[in-house]
């Protein structure tokens, strides 16, 4: 391979990969493997419940207490993946550059030196395989084979080349070999870890022929769309400025059909939106980051709980209640599925 900076650029190929996948009526396990230890949850006495189950006659306390989430609420998803291939030709290395990306596959901002490590993996599945477990958030880590990883400290470009494996079963692959179920990923990660959809990312088509050995990432290098069905699901009704924890464990099917199998693992994120029609909020559920005025975080730990209180906004301001304008969402985002519990808010 080249110097660096005078490798061959290749573009990638027409083919894009994209799938479109309803709500299925199978269940996979949700990933443990990938699941990260966060911040120890503080405790929390509350004075009443309101169950999530009920409908619109759901009694509302006014001194806040516990909302128990039940599969009643929880709307349906429908994620769209799309990734680019890039044929790669077959030699000691490949260099991949992401510095003129400035969104992420979900549409929000992203700021190219913020990635820490990137990732060469091996799949032991086809691509449209890969791209299909991404859209059913049923990826697992078990799927990949191999793979490396290079710090980048910053940097906005990287080179995969002498590197150092960790391996499944299959031992240290041979490098980007041309093989029959098998896909190769590159994919980038920020300090926090993150998921597929945080960064670009693509696949690498070793059996091409044909290629370079340096690909650039960019804005249409990976797609990510959500859409979201709120108007068959019963929405959380909630007094306003009440303080309260939300609790899950109710739950037994995310929104995107999938079994709950562990404690969950991920943020929780309360989203305003300035739209009161449901027709509007459902098209802005494939943008929540674009479309949301008012926004809290927080994040939960191998649990089924947390108290709002917790969350803070991107002024570092905790959450102090519901206001009764717009419309409230309450999203479980995991790390392999964004709005993995999405659900509704009434405030009274």
């Amino acid at each position: 391979m080249g110097d660096r900076g005078t490798g061959t650029r290749t573009s990638p190929t027409s083919d894009t990969l994209s799938v479109m996948l309803a709500r299925p009526t199978w269940s996979c396990p949700l990933p443990a493997a990938l699941l990260v230890v966060g911040l120890a949850l503080g405790s929390c006495v509350c004075e009443a419940t309101i169950d999530g189950s009920a409908t619109g006659d759901t009694a509302v306390v006014e001194g806040g207490g516990t909302i128990r989430i039940s599969d009643a609420n929880v709307a349906p998803i429908a994620i769209a993946v799309a990734a680019e291939s890039f044929p790669i030709a077959v030699g000691d290395g490949v260099c991949v550059e992401w510095g003129s990306a400035t969104r992420t596959p979900l549409g929000s901002p992203f700021e190219p030196s913020t990635i820490e490590s990137a990732y060469l993996i091996r799949f032991g599945l086809g691509k449209a395989e890969v791209t299909e477990r991404l859209a059913t958030c049923s990826l697992m880590q078990t799927d990949a084979t191999a793979g490396a990883i290079v710090e980048t400290l910053g940097a906005t470009d990287v080179c995969f080349t002498d590197l150092d494996w960790w391996a499944g079963a299959v031992g240290e692959p041979a490098w980007l070999a041309c093989e029959d179920d098998t896909a190769w990923m590159v994919a980038l990660f920020g300090p926090d870890g993150g998921s597929f959809y945080s960064a670009p990312f693509a696949f690498l088509d070793p059996c091409s022929g044909t290629g370079g050995d340096t690909v650039r990432l960019s804005d249409d290098g990976a797609t990510v769309a959500v859409a979201a069905e709120l108007e068959s699901v019963d929405a959380l009704t909630v007094h306003r400025d009440a303080p309260y924890t939300i609790d899950w464990s109710g739950v037994t099917e995310t929104s995107s059909g999938e079994s709950i199998a562990a404690g969950y693992s991920g943020s929780v994120v309360l989203a305003h939106l300035p739209f009161d029609e449901l027709d509007d909020v459902e098209r802005a559920t494939a943008d929540l980051i674009s479309y949301t005025d008012v926004r809290f975080e927080g994040y939960a730990s191998r649990t089924f709980a947390l108290s709002l209180s917790e969350t803070v906004s991107d002024d570092g301001e905790a959450f102090a209640g519901f206001s009764d304008d717009g419309t409230w969402l309450v999203s479980l985002d995991s790390e392999l599925c964004p709005e993995w519990i999405l659900t509704r808010v009434s405030v009274r």
